[in-house]
């Protein structure tokens, strides 16, 4: 063991040390720049924000609404559905009483649906769910939201799709727009004629969720539901989009959020949710998302460049400020600090 130099004074014991970490300076720094390059890569999911719109009420949509009620089997009830222009927003309007079937003594139905003939839908079978973007003038409990027409093999002939529940927000009555988002793993085609209500839920038999056919190629048809509540129905309808596209995001919780006089509701599921924008908009949207991402990018190069550029100034100035204090280690690693001593 051999520690070769000039004489240094009494304090060379506590530079040497000094020395030896700021040599290290430039790795360290190097290190955290890229630790912080894989979070930023890490916290933006690659097309987890898309949304595809499904419909967005306008004349030019293309989709044709039906409206369906319990009259048909003896009940009392309701509705009427219309397409309009509501200030600058195409909206539909979706109003209805759901009345006691006299015969079963049950509330019965309303129904507002897409035409099942002729009727084109994209793929959104890289999204998480359906969102639904609306606003309610009255508490009522018993909305669903259906779309497909695959059924169990025991189901009712007339009865076909996935469905879930569109639970409006708390005090939801007047001005203000709700997004309601609902995963894909809260539909299931197992549920009760005569209430709407989940008999077998998607958790609980993967079999019953919605399958890839339908999500890519058969979407079949979208309904609003107003089923297995009495009570009055009034809505404005802005849209239906599909959510988390592009996305691996889970489903991790239930998060509800309020931003100015926009409610946001999120149905377990975790996230945040942009301003609805039309089909130009969003496009634009997505450039202007890759060039920021890019150009984060390039900062964060930026920043690992100058790290080392840095590191490796302060590592000189440190060694060569004097002259004097230039020394030359040999075989040091088994040698604590304490231990050095001048030859």
């Amino acid at each position: 063991m051999k520690i070769i130099g000039t004489s240094l004074s009494s304090t060379s014991t506590t530079y040497y040390t000094f020395s030896r970490t700021i040599k290290l300076m430039p790795l360290f720094l190097l290190l955290v720049s890229f630790l912080l390059v894989g979070n930023c890569a890490a916290g933006e999911p690659a097309g987890g924000d898309n949304k595809i719109m499904l419909e967005d009420f306008s004349s030019s949509s293309g989709h044709t609404w039906n409206q369906v009620n319990d009259p048909v089997m003896g009940g009392k009830s309701i509705e009427s559905f219309q397409k309009m222009i509501k200030g600058e927003d195409s909206i539909g309007k979706f109003a209805g009483h759901v009345a006691i079937v006299p015969f079963l003594q049950a509330p019965g139905f309303i129904k507002a649906e897409t035409s099942t003939e002729g009727e084109e839908w994209p793929d959104i079978s890289s999204c998480v769910g359906l969102e639904v973007t609306l606003q309610s003038y009255t508490e009522y409990n018993g909305l669903r939201l259906s779309f497909g027409k695959n059924h169990p093999d025991d189901a009712m002939p007339y009865t076909y799709g996935y469905k879930a529940d569109l639970k409006l927000p708390s005090e939801s009555s007047g001005s203000i727009v709700s997004v309601i988002q609902i995963p894909f793993t809260n539909f299931t085609n197992k549920w009760d004629a005569s209430t709407g209500n989940a008999v077998i839920t998607c958790q609980e038999n993967k079999e019953l969720c919605p399958d890839h056919e339908t999500l890519s190629q058969n979407l079949y048809s979208i309904a609003i539901w107003g089923e297995g509540v009495e009570g009055d129905i009034e809505l404005d309808l802005y849209s239906i989009q599909a959510y988390g596209c592009g996305s691996s995001s889970t489903i991790t919780s239930t998060n509800n959020e309020s931003n100015n006089d926009k409610e946001i509701i999120i149905d377990e599921y975790e996230t945040l949710i942009e301003d609805i924008v039309d089909p130009l908009e969003e496009e634009g949207k997505k450039k202007s998302n890759t060039k920021h991402k890019n150009n984060k990018m390039i900062i964060l190069v930026g920043i690992i460049i100058a790290a080392f550029y840095i590191g490796t100034i302060v590592q000189s100035k440190a060694f060569t400020k004097d002259p004097r204090r230039i020394i030359s280690v040999m075989d040091y690693d088994t040698l604590g600090d304490k231990e050095m001593q001048l030859v």
